[in-house]
């Protein structure tokens, strides 16, 4: 009888585990078309028509499911941020490899081209968050993956050259986005190649 009483209840656990597994894809599904939703939105309607109400009408998903998957518009807007800057990471990451040379041009055209293809996404960021909040965003989610993109490869960066990082950092994004919607994949190519030009040329070669 105790055999059988826990044979039931490992067949209870598994249960439970699936179904707590299909719940997490649905989920994660769900969270996957609330954000598609705004990004297509961004190309027809203005940064304003944007809001719950609005997303849930366009991804046939109700309120109710989006208060599931997000806390709030500010919680869905903090997860588009980091996807975007999570996908120019995901760029970079082929270059891990030669940390000590300057990043490929092939690889800086590829991410001017992501930002420019992003540009919708990138003003609505702006409009919802405000320039210091998106800048902050923005700066630290870039430090975090450039300081793990020198330490894997045994490049320590002091605290006095991580400031100068910042410096380089904020420039470049605030040059490169103050001047969307008319700023070219040329024009943000320019701009991120003299940025990792300071990176390779001052902050690298002089690490300490």
């Amino acid at each position: 009888n105790e055999l059988i009483l826990y044979l039931m209840d490992v067949r209870l656990m598994i249960k439970i585990y699936k179904r707590g597994g299909e719940y997490m894809k649905k989920q994660q599904h769900t969270r996957v078309r609330l954000k598609a939703s705004v990004k297509e939105m961004l190309k027809q309607n203005p940064t304003q028509a944007i809001n719950i109400k609005s997303i849930s009408a366009a991804s046939h998903i109700s309120r109710t499911s989006f208060y599931a998957n997000f806390e709030n518009m500010d919680d869905l807007i903090y997860e588009l941020h980091d996807d975007f800057i999570s996908g120019i990471g995901d760029i970079y990451k082929k270059d891990l490899h030669t940390a000590c040379h300057p990043v490929s041009q092939s690889t800086l055209m590829a991410v001017s081209e992501y930002i420019h293809s992003n540009q919708s996404l990138i003003q609505f960021l702006l409009h919802e968050e405000g320039l210091d909040l998106f800048m902050k965003r923005t700066y630290l989610r870039n430090i975090k993956f450039i300081t793990q993109f020198f330490n894997l490869n045994g490049i320590n960066i002091s605290q006095q050259k991580k400031h100068q990082m910042k410096i380089i950092i904020i420039g470049c994004v605030h040059s490169i986005y103050q001047d969307l919607p008319e700023c070219k994949t040329e024009d943000i190519y320019i701009t991120l190649k003299n940025a990792y030009s300071l990176f390779f040329d001052f902050i690298l070669d002089r690490a300490s």
